[in-house]
C-alpha cells in the first residue's frame, strides 16, 4: 500500500511540474461530461446509480476505472467499471486493462453519440 500512495504523489508531482496540466483538464472535462451523462441515464431508468472512483484513488490509478455503474434487475445487482479516456489513448486502456470497458469521450462528437457509446458499454458488460 505504500508504494500505491507514492506513485500517486509522483503522479501528483508530474502533472505539476511537467505541464501535464492541459492533459490532467481534458480529462476532467471528460469526466466532467460523462457524469452529466450517467445522471441523465440514471434519471431515464437506465441505471441505477453510478460513483466516480474519485481522481488519483487506487481504482484510478491501478485498475483504470473512472465510474462505477450500478444496475439492478430482478434478477441480479451489477456493478459496471469505466475507464474514460480519449481516442488517442483507448488501446493502451485496452491493453493495460482489458477486463475494463474502455469508453472513448472526444468533445467534437455529439452528445448523443457519447450517450450511446457510455450505454453500449455498459450494455456489453458481462
Amino acid at each position: 500500500m505504500v508504494r500505491f500512495f507514492l506513485l500517486r504523489e509522483k503522479i501528483k508531482e508530474e502533472i505539476k511540474s511537467c505541464g501535464n496540466w492541459a492533459s490532467e483538464r481534458i480529462g476532467k472535462r471528460r469526466e466532467f461530461m460523462v457524469n452529466k451523462i450517467l445522471k441523465e441515464l440514471k434519471t431515464s431508468g437506465i441505471i441505477s446509480g453510478f460513483v466516480p472512483s474519485g481522481r488519483f484513488s487506487y481504482s484510478d490509478i491501478k485498475e483504470g476505472i473512472d465510474f462505477y455503474v450500478v444496475r439492478i434487475d430482478k434478477r441480479k445487482y451489477q456493478s459496471i467499471p469505466l475507464s474514460i479516456t480519449g481516442k488517442a489513448w483507448v488501446e493502451n486502456h485496452k491493453k493495460r486493462h482489458p477486463d475494463i470497458p474502455t469508453v472513448e469521450i472526444e468533445f467534437y462528437e455529439s452528445y448523443e453519440t457519447m450517450k450511446n457509446r457510455i450505454v453500449e458499454a455498459i450494455n456489453a458488460y458481462q
